[in-house]
């Protein structure tokens, strides 16, 4: 928030220096916040991405020593304003802009030419130390975050996950770069053009928005066009909340940690895990998914709205699919979302992102038997989940143990009947 509050004033002080029938008087003013307020845009901008980099990192207190620059080009400048007088400073500046900085000479050895030096020369030298600073940085960030346009094309057209401080960067630096462009073209020609003017601020406006709305996923470390389309549907669409909270409770689910599922079924009183199943071998046969298939109940035996269902799930195997959600098995079903759901939750009482996890997790448990050298990634894509950790954490809250204690006692039961 610190951020765009900064960077409006700094817009908003630039577009009056940029207007010649802004009286001096109100230009000056304008000088001097532009000497605080743009100076502060990039080491912000930079400190903004580390956060979002380093999530629940305490900021060092050597980080905060950007401050000191603009701070002493505003003191020194607004001291030196004082001292000086409105006037002089006025007509200082009317003759810098009639005759360009060969005006500014006429008034050496005095306080407004010191003005003028603090307010114009020092200040470019700032700016272009810090944009060196930004596209070192943006070098380092680059190379270390593996960022690839390709990223961009992907999470755009096909709504791919791409990560969330890769996203925030590409806007901070579009708003980077067309912050530049309005800061220049106050010192041309196209100051005069309204028609340019009117389009460097919405730009300048959207690419704001974008940061400001990025930024309320802050805590998530990869993202999804759905996932922000949701946030923003769950606040203002009434008529399809439901269906929009299914989906965002699944991908909290993907995201939740053990600790945070367990209290928030202490919070509903439900019981998240599949009860273990007594007399079965789940070494050597898909107990877990037979059982959900074989207790469901009869009244759902004859629906054949449920009998295409059971198909996708266990012949087809759609959940072997990364990003299955309700709506997409409601599309194959050519039904509602809110009908399914209610279906999965009587018929197996379960939600339908716990009957998806707990079929993941039983074709897992084989698939690890039949592919003994398998890396959890590899298990995991095979799987259905979109990352390893995702699927570490539903396999222990499914199992009750992680998937190598698992496989220990796998291989500990197989030597067992040898």
């Amino acid at each position: 928030m610190i951020l765009l509050l900064v960077t409006s004033i700094a817009v908003f002080a630039n577009s009056i220096l940029s207007d010649y029938s802004t009286s001096a008087e109100l230009k000056n003013y304008a000088i001097l916040m532009k000497q605080v307020t743009t100076t502060s845009i990039v080491p912000l901008a930079i400190m903004f991405i580390r956060r979002i980099r380093k999530i629940g990192r305490r900021q060092h207190p050597m980080e905060l020593l950007w401050i000191i620059a603009p701070v002493i080009l505003g003191t020194a400048s607004m001291l030196l304003y004082m001292l000086s007088g409105e006037e002089s400073i006025s007509e200082l500046m009317r003759e810098v802009h009639n005759s360009g900085y060969n005006g500014a000479h006429k008034f050496e050895h005095t306080l407004p030419f010191v003005f003028y030096v603090f307010t114009h020369t020092i200040f470019s030298i700032v700016i272009f130390v810090e944009i060196i600073w930004f596209v070192l940085y943006s070098i380092v960030l680059f190379h270390k975050e593996h960022f690839k346009i390709g990223n961009f094309v992907r999470f755009y057209i096909k709504g791919e996950r791409i990560k969330t401080v890769e996203l925030q960067y590409f806007y901070i630096l579009t708003l980077a770069i067309i912050f530049s462009m309005h800061f220049f073209s106050a010192l041309d020609i196209t100051a005069d053009f309204l028609v340019w003017n009117i389009v460097i601020s919405f730009l300048i406006c959207f690419s704001m928005f974008a940061v400001a709305y990025i930024a309320l996923f802050g805590s998530k470390k990869t993202l999804t066009r759905k996932e922000m389309s949701n946030g923003w549907r769950y606040n203002f669409n009434v008529h399809n909340k439901q269906e929009i909270v299914e989906e965002m409770m699944a991908d909290l689910l993907e995201d939740a940690e053990e600790e945070a599922l367990l209290h928030i079924q202490a919070k509903i009183g439900e019981n998240l895990h599949v009860e273990e199943i007594k007399g079965e071998d789940v070494i050597t046969e898909p107990a877990r998914a037979e059982h959900l298939f074989s207790t469901v109940a009869k009244s759902w035996e004859e629906d054949e709205l449920f009998k295409r269902f059971q198909h996708l799930m266990v012949e087809e195997k759609i959940f072997l699919q990364p990003k299955l959600t309700l709506n997409d098995v409601a599309d194959m079903l050519e039904s509602n979302t809110t009908y399914i759901s209610k279906m999965v939750n009587n018929a197996y009482n379960l939600g339908f992102p716990e009957l998806v996890n707990t079929l993941r997790i039983d074709y897992a448990e084989q698939y690890i038997l039949n592919h003994k050298g398998a890396k959890q990634d590899e298990i995991a894509t095979r799987c259905g989940f979109l990352s390893a950790s995702s699927f570490n954490t539903i396999f222990k809250r499914i199992t009750g143990v992680t998937p190598k204690i698992w496989v220990a006692s796998a291989e500990l039961q197989h030597q067992t009947r040898k």
